[in-house]
């Protein structure tokens, strides 16, 4: 037998134990969720609470070392949605849409939302109340839609919880938009309340304090509009 069939048989029997692997870890996961789509890739090492809250879509790939968790609130996932390695998602009511991308280690932690199509790169976080339509974000977008600390009403002292009934309340959780066509650089931040206009550009970098019009290009600390 020559080298080069042997390598082909190896090849050959690599896959189909990969393949056997994959099966293995789909029925692992359909085992501890409401429902699983047909055509699911499944890789090692996820993590799964609430498992009766959690739907995931046909033709979904799930990495390495994800942690999903919807003890607090249901998670949807669509059809072919890539949830990449090491992604974190702890879902108060989290629904992403078909054809979505998270990248590795991405981290979705409230009650968001993600339409069809939209592209989410490697270590970004969303926190709170988020929409995000079909958009792009770049690497280690940072959108912050949660609610503030509590403040001591005496003192002015940020208070670790607000569970004290004495505290004073936070500011409203008015959430954020990202809007059809947009593009978001890396490492950029936005702030709750913020809406980035269909078609916006946002600069690598930038912290995003307040909305603009569409078909604008902003950046900067904070993010003023560029005019060409």
């Amino acid at each position: 037998m020559s080298k080069l069939s042997s390598n082909r048989i190896y090849t050959i029997i690599l896959k189909a134990l990969a393949n056997v692997m994959y099966c293995l870890h789909c029925v692992n996961l359909a085992l501890q969720i409401k429902t699983l789509g047909r055509g699911c890739k499944v890789l090692g090492g996820v993590l799964i609470s609430g498992g009766k809250n959690i739907s995931v879509g046909e033709h979904c790939f799930i990495g390495r070392n994800v942690v999903i968790d919807a003890s607090a609130g249901p998670l949807t996932l669509g059809d072919h949605v890539e949830v990449r390695d090491n992604t974190r998602i702890y879902s108060s009511g989290i629904v992403i849409g078909s054809g979505v991308t998270l990248g590795e280690g991405a981290f979705l932690n409230g009650t968001i939302t993600i339409r069809d199509g939209a592209w989410i790169a490697r270590g970004c976080d969303l926190s709170g109340r988020v929409t995000i339509e079909k958009a792009i974000l770049g690497p280690k977008v940072s959108c912050v839609g949660g609610g503030d600390h509590a403040r001591d009403p005496k003192t002015g002292k940020v208070l670790m919880t607000s569970d004290d009934s004495n505290s004073c309340p936070s500011l409203r959780d008015t959430g954020i938009r990202i809007c059809e066509g947009a593009w978001i650089g890396q490492g950029a931040i936005i702030l709750k309340g913020v809406e980035i206009a269909p078609n916006t550009i946002v600069g690598a970098g930038s912290v995003v304090t307040k909305s603009f019009p569409q078909n604008t290009t902003i950046a900067g600390v904070p993010a003023r509009e560029i005019r060409s």
